[in-house]
């Protein structure tokens, strides 16, 4: 979505690159040599992406036949724990970059100086972030 109101409004800034993985803060969460060889979110992201399918048709989709199986145990539930930390840890993180940059390059464009104050454009186009998110967070890197 921000890439395609970037090009219909000429904006010729490019957008965020994926972030960065710290293979040794993975290696000290014991995560696999196969996960900290990888590079970076989107490669993070693809590499999960089939345990998280799994998890989400058994939460979400028991009437169906899933698309992947979970085992329980202690190991697995640890496993996915880890794994859902760390997914959610990066994926607030490339929110992060992706709302700088429509603060920075996008709202000016579609909203003028008072994007709250034109109905015609409200509701449309904002990422929205309850100031209590950030406020109530843990101190970190982003805030």
């Amino acid at each position: 979505m921000l890439r395609r109101l970037a090009t219909d409004l000429g904006v010729s800034q490019k957008m965020p690159k994926a972030r960065r993985l710290d293979a040794l803060k993975l290696a000290q969460l014991q995560f696999p040599p196969e996960v900290c060889a990888l590079k970076d979110t989107g490669a993070l992201f693809a590499y999960y992406r089939g345990l998280r399918d799994a998890v989400a048709h058994f939460l979400l989709d028991q009437s169906e036949a899933a698309k992947g199986s979970l085992q329980f145990s202690s190991t697995h539930e640890y496993n996915y724990a880890a794994v859902s930390a760390l997914l959610l840890e990066h994926l607030r993180g490339e929110l992060i970059q992706l709302r700088d940059y429509y603060e920075k390059f996008l709202s000016k464009e579609l909203h003028g100086r008072y994007p709250l104050w034109n109905s015609d454009d409200r509701g449309r186009c904002h990422l929205v972030i309850c100031p209590d998110d950030e406020r109530s967070a843990p101190h970190d890197e982003f805030n």
